[in-house]
C-alpha cells in the first residue's frame, strides 16, 4: 500500500501543472472486484472512501483541475475517449472475481497506440502478494515493452 502511494505521489506531482482540462480514467475492468457481503463494486474505485480506495487520490486529482473517470469496458476508441492519463490497478486474480477480465493481446496493442497520446499507470502489488499465476499474455514481454514507450510507468 505504500508503495501505491508513493507512485501516486509521483505522479501526481509530475502532472500537477498541467493536470487543468485532463481527464484521469481508472480502469475497472481489469480490476472489478465486488464486495460479498454488499454486492457492490470497491477496491480501487474513486468512490471507494475506505483505505482499499481512490477517493482521496480522486480528490487531488480534482483539486488540480482534472476530471475523473471510471471506465468499465477493455480499453478501445470508445472507452478512452477523451482520457489523458489511465491508471490499471491490480488486475484481478480467479482468487478476488470468478471471472476476471485478462489483458488481451488486442488490448495491448490498443494501449501501445494510446500509450504515445496519454499517460498509462499500471500498479502492481509486490510479486509475492500475489499467488495467481494465470495470465493470457507472457507479461514480462508485452506488459514491459508497452511500459518501456514513450510515456508509460509502473
Amino acid at each position: 500500500m505504500k508503495r501505491i502511494l508513493f507512485l501516486f505521489l509521483i505522479l501526481f506531482n509530475l502532472a500537477i501543472v498541467s493536470f487543468a482540462q485532463k481527464t484521469v480514467g481508472l480502469d475497472n475492468w481489469y480490476n472489478h472486484e465486488t464486495n460479498p457481503k454488499t454486492g457492490k463494486i470497491f477496491h480501487y474505485t474513486w468512490e471507494d472512501e475506505q483505505m482499499s480506495g481512490f477517493s482521496q487520490l480522486g480528490d487531488l486529482f480534482e483539486k488540480q483541475g482534472a476530471a475523473l473517470k471510471t471506465i468499465h469496458t477493455p480499453p478501445n476508441k470508445k472507452s478512452m475517449k477523451g482520457i489523458d492519463i489511465y491508471i490499471i490497478v491490480d488486475p484481478d486474480t480467479t482468487k478476488e472475481n470468478p471471472t476476471p477480465n485478462y489483458i488481451e493481446s488486442q488490448d495491448v496493442k490498443y494501449l501501445k497506440k494510446w500509450v504515445n497520446k496519454g499517460l498509462l499507470v499500471k500498479i502492481q502489488p509486490q510479486s509475492g502478494y500475489v499467488k495467481a499465476t494465470k495470465y493470457r499474455l507472457p507479461e514480462s514481454e508485452q506488459m514491459s515493452d508497452l511500459l518501456a514507450k514513450g510515456n508509460a510507468s509502473s
